[in-house]
């Protein structure tokens, strides 16, 4: 009974982030080519200090965590046998979803998300975004400061989390993560 209810609630999540993604998209392309005279090359090259919409969007942020040891049953595989699961917190009413999205993530201090069995690899990460850009359908992040993991099977799970919460909050097909001037991938090669 207990993993039919989880199995529901992921569900139910799922559909929400997907829900919330169309919802923001839709917004973006109300502003979109066409309706203000804007080229597509001078919309993807914003900053996300500089990026502003005409009205901030209120919507969900979808922040991505982990189902430890499931095997890939409520979400999409990633290694150590865990699945990488969607969440959406409240509306949240921003001119900036990148930056939004990335400063929700990493305030999380539990290691358990509240109210889930989901576990926030990053809950002791002390990290700071420095600049957050899109340019050409790829999101680039710049963050700083120190991420402390537990274990090899948290490296996985942090690159999972971030990559895929800036992939959705940029509405971008792949991101580029940077951690104190190195790649994410060599930073965390290094832990």
């Amino acid at each position: 009974m207990k993993a039919s209810m989880m199995i529901v609630r992921v569900l139910t999540l799922i559909l929400l982030v997907v829900v919330a993604f169309l919802v923001t998209f839709l917004l973006l392309r109300l502003d979109g080519p066409g309706s203000s005279g804007d080229d597509t090359a001078a919309r993807n090259e914003t900053k996300s200090e500089q990026r502003t919409e005409a009205t901030p969007v209120k919507a969900p942020l979808a922040l991505f965590y982990v189902a430890m040891a499931d095997e890939g049953k409520v979400g999409e595989r990633i290694g150590c046998g865990d699945s990488l699961v969607p969440t959406l917190t409240e509306p949240v009413e921003t001119n900036d979803r990148l930056k939004a999205a990335l400063d929700r993530l990493l305030a999380g201090r539990d290691s358990i998300v509240s109210g889930t069995e989901l576990y926030n690899s990053l809950y002791e990460a002390d990290l700071s975004v420095t600049e957050a850009s899109v340019k050409n359908d790829v999101a680039t992040v710049r963050l700083t400061g120190e991420l402390l993991l537990r274990g090899t099977c948290d490296t996985p799970r942090a690159e999972a989390q971030l990559t895929e919460t800036i992939k959705a909050a940029a509405g971008t097909e792949s991101a580029e993560v940077f951690l104190n001037g190195e790649t994410l991938r060599e930073a965390l090669s290094e832990e």
